[in-house]
């Protein structure tokens, strides 16, 4: 995408709570908050669930309060060779600028 490295981050949509893995939505929508993202993009279902969980999954433009999410593809989905599925989320994703 030729962003700049430290133009983007990854932030969990889970907590870590006696040594288990929860889900906490308002962990992430607080750190969005400081962060004030341009774009979230959001890898898969488990993810989408958390933040939107009233919902059903769909690939796509999603917005909550003054968020815009794009919900893709989980990085498992597209780990294999899935050629069709690394097109469709590459033109997503590209779709998006940041000027």
């Amino acid at each position: 995408m030729g962003w700049d490295a430290c133009s983007f981050t990854y932030w969990p949509v889970t907590r870590n709570f006696s040594d288990k893995t929860v889900p906490d939505k308002d962990f992430f929508y607080s750190a969005m908050d400081r962060i004030n993202p341009v774009y979230i993009f959001c890898f898969g279902a488990a993810a989408f669930n958390i933040l939107f969980p009233r919902e059903r999954f769909a690939y796509g433009k999603w917005v909550t309060g003054h968020f815009s999410i794009m919900a893709l593809p989980s990085i498992d989905a597209l780990m294999p060779d899935n050629r069709l599925l690394k097109n469709f989320t590459w033109r997503m994703i590209n779709s998006l600028s940041l000027s």
